[in-house]
């Protein structure tokens, strides 16, 4: 006998997952931690294992459930998905959700969740996208063309992560140009973010830093988030500022070889790898500018935390423009010289840091003001599929 659904006020949510919380996993988790439990219930789902190592018990004494698909995350990409299919389709024929959310980058992902999502009943299906890739090779766009207008066949509703260009990534044009798709803002925790004096001289004291200039790269070591171009900017740097520091904050699969590389660069001495770390508000008031070259992105939720405490930051424009909400972000290509990077960071921006939570909360990126609206939205989708609220 099949497992009877779940209550109508609960919401799956499908993600990555993988060995290190990325940023739309962040999201997720802060979303849920301002929600009204009472009123929506999230279960996770992870394609690959599950991030949340001990949040997993908080979510489970709120009243979350987290699954995880257990993919293996290095397996070859055609690999990865033949072992996604049968996996997932078992999961949602055995749980049988009404409403499910896909917070996928990829196409594909999305049209199989959200098809299997429709077959066993799923009577809301949102496709939420996160990412937006400046540009693919031509074969991924002539498929994407070819396959895209099925996403407005097997889903029912579509949000864009605090950015239009993340809606034109994924998205069909008509659902684009029609806009039909509604803009949903990240939210933090902008207190938690804000700049903090004492945390600041505490650190640079812990570390060493003294009054050296401190640029900062935080986030997963992945290809995407292009730490060798970093490496490189700053053994440019270290010409006109010998004295300054590179922290790196994270880990990922491409830990391992940044660090070698760093050792063959011959920055030893002045990059320090701190790994992942759980007091990433305090390590942000000890830097001085952030470095984020991503070679594509969407609306990151680190930019949000970076603003949120004051600091100047250096990213390329793989970003979209709407992450400036602060006027503290200066966007560069990359394939500008990199010596013109490690200019930008030597003269970063001096805008008085202890405004910075303030402007993020004005600007409507606070995680419980992202909370009430999704409150608000996933009550009316409840209403207007006959679902409880």
């Amino acid at each position: 006998m099949l497992k009877q659904y779940p209550p109508d006020n609960r919401v799956l949510q499908y993600s990555y997952g993988g060995r290190f919380l990325s940023g739309i996993d962040t999201y997720l988790l802060e979303a849920y931690r301002a929600l009204d439990h009472d009123r929506v219930q999230f279960d996770f789902l992870f394609r690959y294992e599950n991030p949340l190592g001990p949040v997993t018990k908080e979510l489970g004494a709120s009243g979350a459930r987290v699954y995880s698909l257990d993919v293996p995350e290095q397996a070859n990409p055609l690999v990865r998905h033949f072992l996604e299919i049968p996996r997932l389709w078992a999961f949602l024929k055995t749980h049988r959700y009404r409403v499910v959310e896909i917070n996928m980058s990829s196409l594909f992902i999305c049209l199989q969740c959200a098809f299997m999502a429709m077959v066993f009943g799923a009577k809301v299906r949102i496709v939420h996208s996160h990412d937006a890739v400046a540009s693919e090779a031509v074969y991924k766009h002539l498929l994407k063309r070819a396959f895209t207008p099925l996403l407005d066949v097997v889903g029912n509703e579509f949000w864009a992560g605090s950015s239009d260009s993340t809606a034109q990534y994924l998205f069909t044009r008509r659902t684009f140009e029609q806009h039909r798709y509604t803009v949903v803002r990240n939210g933090i925790d902008a207190a938690k973010f804000a700049y903090d004096p004492v945390a600041r001289a505490e650190l640079r004291a812990q570390l060493g830093l003294g009054d050296s200039l401190v640029v900062g790269q935080v986030g997963r070591f992945t290809k995407q988030k292009n730490h060798r171009f970093s490496l490189l900017v700053f053994r440019e740097l270290l010409r006109t500022n010998p004295d300054a520091k590179l922290l790196l904050v994270g880990d990922g699969v491409t830990f391992a070889s940044t660090r070698e590389l760093c050792s063959q660069l011959g920055l030893d001495d002045s990059v320090t790898f701190l790994g992942a770390r759980d007091d990433v508000p305090r390590l942000l008031s000890a830097i001085d500018v952030i470095i984020a070259p991503s070679r594509h992105e969407g609306f990151a939720m680190g930019s949000l935390e970076w603003q949120c405490s004051g600091l100047p930051c250096l990213v390329s424009d793989a970003f979209p423009r709407e992450v400036d909400i602060t006027g503290r972000v200066k966007f560069m290509a990359l394939d500008e010289p990199l010596t013109e990077w490690a200019a930008a960071l030597a003269a970063p921006s001096t805008k008085d840091r202890s405004t910075g939570a303030d402007e993020v909360r004005a600007a409507g990126y606070d995680r419980q003001t992202t909370a009430e609206w999704l409150q608000r939205r996933y009550a009316e989708l409840f209403a207007r599929q006959g679902l409880a609220a």
